[in-house]
Order: structure tokens, then sequence, then C-alpha cells
């Protein structure tokens, strides 16, 4: 696993308080397969190939978001123990605040700050070691997905009289922008079903800091929260129910989603790139810095094979194949434009 950018608290992992401008591997992390990460603006988390979550980061000013019982900063990777002991961790999400996580299982585990409810436990305690969501017990939470203040989860029900199970979508927290996807703006402290979306079964969620960003399993793409910079995808909706995100991409099935803290990308199954909402700093992609209310391609993407897409808080990233140089009477390079020869033989770009 490798780290870089803008040390705070401990964020990075390499145990020193000095930025780092090109990827370093994480040395307390070297001899242990990762299989995914996740980051907070204060904290980052890893989920083990063997099942066991590591945090670190700054603890000390944020209520005990790295869940090891303390507030203490911990500049190197530590393994959580606790209720997690024993367990195999299939998903962990960050807020800025708060993190949630997912056991194979089927568990879902939140610690942090509680003041909005983000937690789940029915109160507005904080909580410096993972706890387990008691409302969702016995039901089985695929993924979860943290905003500022608020936390999203799909979870398996039951559906009657069949008896067969579906993959519901489950809110709680702060629900002042809309974005809980309830007919009000209340305060949920445990998590509530969002029955306005009773029928799509979805697959994957995401957050941002006042939206919720859901995908359903035919490949619709379902928003709810604040619109002040278009991150809803709708230009008429007014943000107070879910609203299915149309335009340009209905005629594609988006494969996957992420979101920032105001806008929005997807991937669909064409490998295109769609993004919109808040457009300071070029984070759409576009060329420039404006807004936008719909989907809109990110036409710089158009000839590249996209096989993931993720956002950060003010930038999105791609992760792009390589494709093969076509033609076997080609005789230069597209990407570097240096002549093929005896000595430089044809490559991948």
């Amino acid at each position: 696993m490798y780290s870089w950018g803008e040390e705070s608290g401990g964020r990075l992992g390499h145990g020193v308080d000095t930025d780092v401008i090109h990827p370093k591997v994480i040395s307390t992390l070297s001899a242990i397969s990762i299989e995914s990460v996740a980051c907070g603006e204060f904290h980052t988390c890893a989920v083990s190939f063997c099942g066991d979550l590591y945090t670190w980061g700054d603890g000390m000013h944020n209520f005990g978001l790295l869940g090891h019982g303390n507030d203490t900063a911990h500049w190197i990777p530590k393994k959580v123990c606790g209720l997690l002991e024993g367990l195999h961790i299939s998903s962990v999400s960050c807020g800025p605040w708060h993190t949630a996580v997912v056991s194979s299982a089927g568990q879902l585990f939140t610690f942090g700050d509680g003041v909005f409810g983000a937690l789940g436990h029915g109160d507005r305690r904080s909580t410096t070691v993972a706890r387990e969501v008691d409302s969702l017990r016995g039901m089985h939470t695929i993924r979860a997905a943290c905003g500022a203040w608020h936390t999203v989860a799909i979870v398996e029900v039951v559906d009657s009289p069949s008896f067969g199970t579906s993959s519901k979508l489950f809110t709680w927290g702060d629900g002042n922008k809309g974005q809980l996807g309830h007919a009000d703006r209340e305060t949920r402290l445990i998590p509530t079903n969002v029955g306005s979306l009773s029928n799509p079964r979805f697959c994957q969620v995401a957050c941002g800091y006042d939206i919720t960003v859901a995908l359903s399993t035919s490949g619709e793409v379902y928003t709810m929260g604040s619109n002040a910079f278009g991150q809803l995808g709708n230009p008429i909706t007014n943000g107070k129910l879910h609203t299915l995100v149309e335009g340009s991409i209905s005629s594609s099935s988006v494969e996957e989603i992420a979101c920032g803290s105001h806008h929005v990308a997807v991937l669909t199954s064409k490998a295109e790139v769609y993004t919109w909402g808040k457009g300071a700093n070029g984070r759409l992609g576009h060329g420039n810095n404006f807004d936008r209310n719909t989907p809109t391609l990110v036409e710089a993407l158009k000839d590249k094979q996209v096989k993931s897409v993720v956002c950060g808080i003010d930038f999105t990233v791609v992760v792009c194949l390589h494709k093969c140089t076509s033609g076997l009477d080609q005789s230069i390079c597209s990407g570097c434009h240096l002549q093929f020869g005896f000595r430089r033989m044809r490559h991948k770009i």
C-alpha cells in the first residue's frame, strides 16, 4: 500500500510529520496483503485479505473515528480490535467525522462522532470503539457509505409474502438537506428504510457532504439531498425526495458511482465517464470550472478504456486499462511518439 499528499495528524501512515509528493510504500503494512482502502479527511482505513481492519490518522480532535478506544492520533497503521476481533471485514467507509465497517457476515459497525445520529445507535453519543448497529442486527448489510453527518447502507430484507430477499436503502443521521431521502428533513437516529424507493434493488451507494447517490442493479442512478451545485443531476428537482438521474446517461447502464463533496462521477457499461455537480478546481474534467446540473460526458476519456472511477473531496480520478497498439503497419507509438525499431519494440500505452 502506498500513500502520498498532505500530511495531517498521521493520515499518510509513514510515522513522520512530512508531506509526501510521490507515492511511498507504507512500511508498517509492507508484509500485509491489502484488499481495499478508504480515505476520510483526517484518517485512513485499510482492509487486509485476511479481513482485518487497520486505521490511522488524527483521532485527537475527531471523537475516536479510528476505533481504538481513545482520541489519540496514530501515525502508523494499527489493527482495530474490540468487537471486530476475529471477524472478517469486507468493506469500510470513511466520513470526515465517523467510520462505518461491514463484515462479511453482514454486520454493520460504526464509530466516531454521533452528534447528528450518523452512527445509527438511537442516540447522539460518540463512541471511540466499534459498536454494532442493533436495529440492523439479524439483517444482512451489503455495504455502507458515510457522508459528513449522515450514513447510508444497502441492506438485504425479506419481502412478503414471497419471502424472497431484496436489497433496500436505509439512511440515518442529519437530514437537513434531504440527503436521507424521506419526505421530511428530520434527523434519524436509527437506520430507516427509504420507503419511496421500495421497488429498485440496490448494489452501490456513495455519499457527499449533503447528498446521497445510489445505484440499482438495473444500472439506474438515484440521487437525494442538496442541489446547490446541480449535484442531483436533474435541473428541475426540488430535492425533497429522490431523483432518478436521466439525461445523457439514460441510454447506458451505469456500472459504478462515485461522489465527492459536491460532485458526482459515474462509469457506464460503455466505459464512458459522466460527471456533474460543482465544477470548481476542474473536478468534473470538462476543461473548465463550470457547474453542471445534468450528466455530461468527459470527452477527454472517450478513447480510454476506463476501468474504475473514484472521487476525492474536490477532484476525480479514473483508472484506465492499457490499450495495445493496433495495426502491424504502425511504425510510431501513439503514446510517446517515438519510432519502433529493432531496439524499441512495440509496447503498451
